[in-house]
């Protein structure tokens, strides 16, 4: 990540960045909302510094085609016994708020993110995104299957 680059290293990874950057595209969020939803998901994990919107916003620009890939298979390497965590969490798709909700009894509308994370080292392996009908179960097979 920071080889053959001038000045101070980066802090974040380039995975953490894209990873950011996916969900403010697929929600269609703004910066401040994505980095809100990775701050909130690292924290639970015990992650103690995540970047800021600027952060994601400046380096998405700095980052070319060819680095936005994120390859998890290294073939040099041997196949390595890994822990995974995987998680999945509710992310709002409409923001009516809870007064309109309750008065015009309309459904809240949301999506749910699937998450497969390296318990050692902290990256993230696969996401998938689905709706509010998918069960977690459903999801288990198609998060590993990358591996």
């Amino acid at each position: 990540m920071n080889k053959g680059k001038v000045g101070r290293p980066y802090r974040y990874s380039n995975v953490e960045i894209f990873a950011a950057y996916a969900i403010k595209c697929i929600f269609k969020l703004g910066y401040r909302e994505a980095s809100g939803i990775v701050e909130d998901f690292e924290q639970q994990y015990g992650a103690d510094n995540t970047p800021n919107f600027r952060t994601i916003q400046w380096r998405i620009k700095k980052l070319r085609k060819d680095i936005i890939s994120i390859s998890i298979h290294d073939e040099s390497k041997d196949l390595v016994d890994i822990e995974v965590v995987i998680d999945s969490t509710r992310i709002k798709s409409r923001n009516d708020g809870e007064y309109r909700s309750t008065k015009y009894g309309k459904r809240k509308e949301w999506c749910k993110m699937h998450i497969a994370v390296d318990k050692k080292t902290k990256k993230i392996l696969n996401i998938i995104i689905t709706d509010s009908s998918t069960g977690d179960a459903n999801e288990f097979i198609p998060l590993l299957e990358t591996y």
